[in-house]
């Protein structure tokens, strides 16, 4: 079994990491506050953190899938990869039509929350995927 690399030196790219980190936790600050500010009840408070939550939980894995430290973390992801392909492309795949249409459609119309919370778990996501990654990746 090898043994995990030392801690990097960000070295010339030190500054590159905290200017992605602060502006993170900023970006994170405002998305927390969107949960709160975009529904007046406590229940669909708490469904928009949860919706943040695994926004930010899927972009942090992509972004370990997308930047491996080193041979042995490619190793392992590849393989972490190639089953979440298998079940994404069969079973997965073939759902999101129907799973689209029920949840953020009624009929013709959109449903505002249901867009609302898509664009909550989009930002999570997407902050995740960038800030893990960069930190992954500049700290090599």
């Amino acid at each position: 079994m090898q043994s995990l690399p030392a801690p990097a030196n960000t070295g010339e790219y030190t500054l590159t990491i905290y200017m992605t980190n602060l502006a993170a936790a900023a970006l994170g600050l405002l998305l927390l506050w969107l949960c709160w500010k975009l529904d007046d009840e406590q229940k669909g408070r708490f469904r928009n953190y949860l919706v943040v939550c695994l926004g930010a939980l899927l972009g942090w894995a992509l972004a370990m899938f997308f930047s491996p430290y080193g041979p042995f973390d490619k190793d392992i992801l590849d393989n972490v990869g190639k089953w979440t392909s298998a079940f994404l492309s069969g079973y997965a795949v073939s759902k999101v039509d129907r799973f689209i249409e029920s949840s953020m459609f009624d009929g013709k119309t959109a449903k505002i929350d249901a867009w609302i919370r898509f664009g909550l778990f989009a930002g999570a996501l997407t902050l995740a995927l960038i800030a893990v990654g960069t930190n992954r990746m500049y700290q090599k």
